[in-house]
Protein backbone atom coordinates (compact mmCIF):
# COMPACT_ATOMS: atom_id res chain seq x y z
CA UNK A 1 0.00 0.00 0.00
CA UNK A 2 1.09 3.25 -0.93
CA UNK A 3 -0.43 6.63 -0.10
CA UNK A 4 -1.99 8.63 -2.85
CA UNK A 5 -5.27 10.83 -3.67
CA UNK A 6 -6.95 8.94 -5.83
CA UNK A 7 -7.12 5.30 -6.90
CA UNK A 8 -7.99 3.26 -10.05
CA UNK A 9 -10.05 -0.55 -9.23
CA UNK A 10 -10.19 -2.91 -12.37
CA UNK A 11 -12.26 -5.37 -12.66
CA UNK A 12 -11.74 -7.75 -15.49
CA UNK A 13 -15.36 -8.65 -15.66
CA UNK A 14 -17.82 -7.84 -18.65
CA UNK A 15 -20.51 -7.32 -15.77
CA UNK A 16 -22.24 -4.14 -15.11
CA UNK A 17 -21.85 -0.61 -13.24
CA UNK A 18 -24.13 -2.01 -10.28
CA UNK A 19 -20.64 -3.92 -9.52
CA UNK A 20 -18.93 -0.48 -9.67
CA UNK A 21 -20.91 0.90 -7.27
CA UNK A 22 -21.67 -1.81 -4.57
CA UNK A 23 -17.62 -2.25 -4.75
CA UNK A 24 -17.57 1.74 -4.39
CA UNK A 25 -19.89 1.54 -1.51
CA UNK A 26 -17.46 -1.15 0.38
CA UNK A 27 -14.42 0.50 0.29
CA UNK A 28 -16.18 3.62 1.63
CA UNK A 29 -16.70 1.75 4.57
CA UNK A 30 -13.86 -0.01 4.67
CA UNK A 31 -11.53 2.82 4.54
CA UNK A 32 -14.37 5.22 6.60
CA UNK A 33 -13.80 7.73 3.79
CA UNK A 34 -16.11 8.72 0.93
CA UNK A 35 -15.71 8.42 -2.28
CA UNK A 36 -17.13 9.74 -6.05
CA UNK A 37 -17.52 7.49 -8.35
CA UNK A 38 -15.88 9.05 -11.57
CA UNK A 39 -16.22 6.87 -14.22
CA UNK A 40 -17.88 3.77 -15.55
CA UNK A 41 -17.86 1.31 -18.36
CA UNK A 42 -20.33 -1.52 -18.85
CA UNK A 43 -18.40 -3.87 -20.83
CA UNK A 44 -14.64 -5.50 -20.74
CA UNK A 45 -13.10 -4.31 -18.71
CA UNK A 46 -14.66 -2.22 -16.50
CA UNK A 47 -12.84 0.55 -15.02
CA UNK A 48 -13.84 2.88 -12.48
CA UNK A 49 -11.83 5.70 -10.80
CA UNK A 50 -12.27 6.80 -7.28
CA UNK A 51 -11.23 10.45 -5.64
CA UNK A 52 -10.54 10.58 -1.67
CA UNK A 53 -11.94 13.31 -0.44
CA UNK A 54 -8.96 13.79 2.46
CA UNK A 55 -5.34 13.77 -0.05
CA UNK A 56 -3.42 11.72 2.63
CA UNK A 57 -5.81 8.73 2.44
CA UNK A 58 -4.02 5.21 1.59
CA UNK A 59 -5.94 3.01 -0.75
CA UNK A 60 -4.72 -0.54 -2.38
CA UNK A 61 -4.71 -0.63 -5.82
CA UNK A 62 -6.49 -4.05 -6.33
CA UNK A 63 -7.98 -6.42 -9.23
CA UNK A 64 -10.68 -8.44 -8.68
CA UNK A 65 -12.80 -11.60 -10.65
CA UNK A 66 -16.33 -11.74 -10.49
CA UNK A 67 -19.44 -13.44 -11.34
CA UNK A 68 -21.50 -11.63 -9.58
CA UNK A 69 -24.67 -10.37 -12.46
CA UNK A 70 -26.51 -7.24 -12.27
CA UNK A 71 -30.28 -7.43 -11.11
CA UNK A 72 -32.59 -6.71 -14.54
CA UNK A 73 -33.15 -2.83 -14.45
CA UNK A 74 -36.87 -1.90 -14.09
CA UNK A 75 -37.52 -0.84 -17.40
CA UNK A 76 -36.18 -4.36 -18.81
CA UNK A 77 -38.04 -5.58 -16.15
CA UNK A 78 -41.56 -4.49 -17.06
CA UNK A 79 -40.73 -4.94 -21.34
CA UNK A 80 -40.43 -8.40 -20.48
CA UNK A 81 -43.31 -9.08 -18.00
CA UNK A 82 -45.34 -7.30 -20.65
CA UNK A 83 -44.47 -9.49 -23.55
CA UNK A 84 -44.40 -12.54 -21.42
CA UNK A 85 -48.11 -12.43 -19.76
CA UNK A 86 -49.47 -11.00 -23.41
CA UNK A 87 -48.12 -12.14 -26.98
CA UNK A 88 -45.18 -14.48 -25.43
CA UNK A 89 -47.08 -15.81 -23.04
CA UNK A 90 -48.21 -19.51 -25.05
CA UNK A 91 -44.34 -20.07 -26.22
CA UNK A 92 -42.10 -18.27 -23.33
CA UNK A 93 -44.52 -17.69 -20.21
CA UNK A 94 -42.99 -20.79 -18.49
CA UNK A 95 -39.22 -19.12 -18.53
CA UNK A 96 -37.69 -18.54 -15.08
CA UNK A 97 -34.44 -17.30 -16.78
CA UNK A 98 -33.95 -14.05 -18.65
CA UNK A 99 -30.57 -11.73 -19.30
CA UNK A 100 -30.91 -7.93 -20.24
CA UNK A 101 -27.55 -6.16 -22.38
CA UNK A 102 -26.08 -4.07 -24.83
CA UNK A 103 -23.70 -4.82 -27.52
CA UNK A 104 -20.22 -3.26 -27.44
CA UNK A 105 -18.48 -0.78 -24.71
CA UNK A 106 -19.34 2.43 -26.58
CA UNK A 107 -22.85 4.19 -27.47
CA UNK A 108 -22.23 4.39 -31.11
CA UNK A 109 -21.29 0.84 -31.62
CA UNK A 110 -24.34 -0.04 -28.81
CA UNK A 111 -26.66 1.86 -30.15
CA UNK A 112 -25.64 1.24 -33.91
CA UNK A 113 -25.99 -3.07 -33.10
CA UNK A 114 -29.39 -2.95 -31.54
CA UNK A 115 -30.66 -1.40 -34.37
CA UNK A 116 -29.31 -3.84 -36.85
CA UNK A 117 -30.61 -6.63 -34.82
CA UNK A 118 -34.31 -4.65 -34.83
CA UNK A 119 -33.58 -4.20 -39.03
CA UNK A 120 -32.87 -7.94 -38.91
CA UNK A 121 -29.68 -7.52 -40.31
CA UNK A 122 -27.80 -8.58 -37.47
CA UNK A 123 -28.50 -12.20 -35.51
CA UNK A 124 -25.13 -13.44 -34.79
CA UNK A 125 -22.75 -11.83 -31.87
CA UNK A 126 -19.18 -13.32 -29.95
CA UNK A 127 -17.05 -13.19 -27.42
CA UNK A 128 -14.01 -14.49 -26.10
CA UNK A 129 -14.39 -17.71 -24.64
CA UNK A 130 -11.99 -16.81 -21.44
CA UNK A 131 -14.58 -15.04 -19.82
CA UNK A 132 -16.59 -18.15 -19.88
CA UNK A 133 -13.98 -20.27 -19.00
CA UNK A 134 -12.65 -18.34 -15.96
CA UNK A 135 -16.50 -18.00 -15.07
CA UNK A 136 -16.34 -14.12 -15.38
CA UNK A 137 -19.39 -14.16 -18.00
CA UNK A 138 -22.44 -17.06 -18.04
CA UNK A 139 -22.94 -18.59 -21.28
CA UNK A 140 -25.75 -18.14 -23.15
CA UNK A 141 -27.74 -20.86 -23.10
CA UNK A 142 -30.11 -22.43 -26.01
CA UNK A 143 -33.84 -20.93 -25.78
CA UNK A 144 -32.54 -18.00 -23.34
CA UNK A 145 -34.62 -15.31 -23.92
CA UNK A 146 -32.57 -11.71 -23.74
CA UNK A 147 -33.71 -8.33 -23.48
CA UNK A 148 -31.55 -5.97 -25.71
CA UNK A 149 -30.60 -2.55 -24.68
CA UNK A 150 -29.43 0.48 -25.95
CA UNK A 151 -26.31 2.82 -24.87
CA UNK A 152 -29.25 4.58 -22.45
CA UNK A 153 -30.20 1.36 -20.94
CA UNK A 154 -33.77 1.54 -22.61
CA UNK A 155 -35.00 -1.78 -23.75
CA UNK A 156 -35.52 -1.68 -27.52
CA UNK A 157 -35.66 -5.53 -28.68
CA UNK A 158 -35.93 -9.39 -27.18
CA UNK A 159 -34.14 -12.07 -29.05
CA UNK A 160 -33.88 -16.20 -27.99
CA UNK A 161 -30.55 -17.40 -28.19
CA UNK A 162 -30.53 -20.23 -31.15
CA UNK A 163 -26.87 -21.63 -31.26
CA UNK A 164 -24.05 -21.53 -29.33
CA UNK A 165 -20.77 -22.88 -30.57
CA UNK A 166 -16.85 -22.38 -30.23
CA UNK A 167 -14.27 -21.71 -32.80
CA UNK A 168 -10.75 -20.93 -32.66
CA UNK A 169 -10.61 -16.93 -34.46
CA UNK A 170 -8.94 -18.28 -37.47
CA UNK A 171 -11.81 -20.12 -38.19
CA UNK A 172 -14.45 -17.87 -38.48
CA UNK A 173 -16.59 -18.35 -41.69
CA UNK A 174 -17.59 -15.52 -44.00
CA UNK A 175 -21.19 -16.89 -43.35
CA UNK A 176 -20.74 -16.51 -39.60
CA UNK A 177 -19.76 -12.00 -40.70
CA UNK A 178 -22.64 -11.80 -42.68
CA UNK A 179 -24.57 -13.05 -39.62
CA UNK A 180 -23.17 -10.55 -37.56
CA UNK A 181 -24.16 -7.52 -39.69
CA UNK A 182 -22.11 -5.04 -38.93
CA UNK A 183 -19.61 -3.12 -41.39
CA UNK A 184 -19.36 -4.16 -45.05
CA UNK A 185 -20.20 -7.94 -43.80
CA UNK A 186 -17.10 -9.05 -45.58
CA UNK A 187 -14.63 -11.59 -43.30
CA UNK A 188 -11.94 -9.52 -43.84
CA UNK A 189 -13.77 -6.36 -42.23
CA UNK A 190 -15.06 -8.84 -39.33
CA UNK A 191 -11.08 -10.05 -38.80
CA UNK A 192 -10.04 -6.24 -38.56
CA UNK A 193 -12.65 -5.07 -36.31
CA UNK A 194 -12.85 -7.92 -33.73
CA UNK A 195 -9.08 -8.32 -33.29
CA UNK A 196 -8.93 -4.91 -32.05
CA UNK A 197 -12.06 -5.53 -30.12
CA UNK A 198 -10.23 -8.12 -28.55
CA UNK A 199 -6.86 -6.82 -28.20
CA UNK A 200 -8.15 -3.89 -25.87
CA UNK A 201 -10.19 -6.88 -23.97
CA UNK A 202 -6.95 -8.99 -23.63
CA UNK A 203 -4.62 -5.81 -23.20
CA UNK A 204 -6.17 -5.86 -19.22
CA UNK A 205 -5.21 -9.47 -18.27
CA UNK A 206 -1.80 -8.28 -20.44
CA UNK A 207 -2.40 -10.90 -22.47
CA UNK A 208 -2.26 -10.30 -26.56
CA UNK A 209 -4.69 -11.70 -29.36
CA UNK A 210 -3.49 -14.81 -31.38
CA UNK A 211 -5.46 -16.65 -35.07
CA UNK A 212 -5.75 -19.50 -32.26
CA UNK A 213 -7.78 -17.91 -29.21
CA UNK A 214 -11.17 -19.57 -29.14
CA UNK A 215 -14.31 -17.81 -29.41
CA UNK A 216 -17.89 -18.47 -28.40
CA UNK A 217 -20.66 -18.04 -31.49
CA UNK A 218 -23.88 -17.23 -30.61
CA UNK A 219 -26.35 -16.99 -33.31
CA UNK A 220 -30.31 -15.49 -32.09
CA UNK A 221 -33.37 -14.24 -33.50
CA UNK A 222 -35.70 -11.78 -32.99
CA UNK A 223 -38.65 -12.52 -30.94
CA UNK A 224 -40.10 -8.82 -30.64
CA UNK A 225 -39.36 -5.21 -30.88
CA UNK A 226 -40.48 -2.79 -27.77
CA UNK A 227 -42.36 -0.29 -29.66
CA UNK A 228 -43.32 1.65 -26.35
Amino acid sequence: MSACNSAVFVLASRKLPEMARQFSDLCCTLHSRQFQLKTTCTLSPIRFACDAVEPQTVIQIVQLHTFAGEPMSPEAQKYLDRFLSGKGNALHGHMTRFDAFHFCNDAYNANLCVELVISGKKTATCGLAYWYDTGEERIPEVGLLAVILDWQQNPRCLIEFISIDRCKFEDVTAEFAVMEGEGDQTLNWWRNAHWDFFKKELAILEKTPCEKMELVLETFRLIDINTL
